[in-house]
């Protein structure tokens, strides 16, 4: 079974602020209870570059440098269903930094859950350019969810940019 999830989204985009706020209905399940209902809010301040450039990871050699914060937050209601999950929240603050051949992400997520449980988990990626058509990543994760900490090393070889690439 496939659920569909149905609703709106309202999107705003300025020099160096961005802004979305979406509403949808919560039966992710496909159990019938259409009284249930999300929202997500995202803001996004553009303190240095374009927009453009961070719509992916990776930094070229030579590329603007450019640093982009954002937070959002989401929350939802079962409505008249019983989950036990009726009001959990997330919130998520990141900020990510390209530098003309290195990239830095750092996000911060907290997980609320209406039982009084919370998760929490931070995350770092850095990655480099090698050469023209190598990359060098490190990927750290701590989670309280899963049993610690992970540690990733890497490299990526593009053979046609984010088309075609190996890792």
């Amino acid at each position: 079974d496939t659920a569909v999830v149905q609703g709106a989204r309202w999107s705003n985009t300025s020099d160096d602020m961005r802004t979305t706020v979406s509403l949808y209905n919560n039966d992710v399940n496909d159990n019938g209870n259409d009284s249930a209902y999300g929202w997500n809010a995202r803001v996004e301040y553009l303190a240095e570059g374009s927009w453009g450039q961070f719509d992916s990871f990776t930094c070229a050699d030579g590329s603007a440098s450019g640093t982009l914060v954002g937070f959002s937050y989401r929350t939802f209601d079962e409505g008249d269903g019983d989950s036990g999950n009726d009001g959990d929240t997330v919130w998520n603050m990141d900020v990510q930094m390209q530098m003309g051949g290195s990239s830095l992400y750092v996000s911060y997520n907290d997980n609320e859950l209406d039982n009084g449980d919370t998760t929490n988990s931070t995350q770092i990626m850095w990655s480099t350019w090698l050469d023209s058509d190598w990359e060098l990543y490190v990927r750290h994760l701590d989670d309280d969810d899963s049993d610690g900490e992970e540690t990733h090393i890497g490299v990526n070889q593009y053979w046609a940019g984010h088309n075609a690439k190996w890792t």
